[in-house]
């Protein structure tokens, strides 16, 4: 999370270094894209293993126990939520902040892209362990 802090807030001249030659312009939403993804991934792994312990037994407001499936969708939703607003909250600091950085809806949308892939391949691709 702070290289994507860093990284969003430094000025564009120095993060030139870190595109690559062959690169078009406005290939960064694919960069955007790809560190939310990483991102999504990053948190699932490590708050996953406190909010998905198999000893933690979660509830509705009822007190009627949420399945295992259903606790893990409530869990990668709320994951995908903290990325957007993420994504959303550097953006207005790159806006208030800084004099070298602009706000875009498209890095927006590049980041929400990037974490939704990460929930649709968390919840759909990856096979489920027993």
């Amino acid at each position: 999370m702070l290289f994507i802090l860093v990284m969003c807030l430094m000025p564009e001249s120095k993060t030139e270094a870190f595109r690559f030659q062959w690169m078009p312009s406005g290939s960064d939403k694919w960069i955007h894209g790809f560190f939310y993804f990483i991102l999504f991934f990053l948190i699932k792994r490590d708050a996953g293993k406190v909010f998905l312990h198999p000893d933690r037994e979660e509830s509705t407001p009822g007190g009627k126990p949420l399945r295992k499936g259903k606790q893990k969708i409530i869990f990668l939703a709320g994951i995908l939520i903290f990325c957007t607003t993420y994504g959303i909250a550097i953006e207005l600091f790159q806006h208030f902040f800084t004099t070298t950085r602009h706000f875009e809806l498209a890095d927006i949308g590049a980041n929400f892209t990037g974490s939704l892939l990460g929930f649709l391949i968390a919840v759909f691709v990856i096979p489920r362990r027993k």
